[in-house]
């Protein structure tokens, strides 16, 4: 049904998650070796917009228009 369990990410790669059916789900994140503050960014709507704009619908559904506080 085309589930997939898990994913290897690789550096730089952007990812996000929603569920639209109204139903839940599970989405979490690991790093190996460990996780380093320095290397992840939010990256923001504009910042997004301008580097993808072809994937407008979804950056504006998923991403940040401003930093939550």
């Amino acid at each position: 049904r085309g589930e997939v369990l898990s994913v290897v990410m690789h550096g730089g790669w952007i990812f996000g998650a929603s569920v639209d059916s109204g139903e839940y789900t599970l989405v979490s994140c690991t790093v190996v070796p460990g996780f380093e503050e320095a290397d992840y960014r939010i990256l923001m709507q504009s910042e997004l917009l301008e580097k993808y704009p072809e994937n407008r619908d979804v950056i504006l559904k998923m991403a940040y228009k401003n930093f939550p506080k």
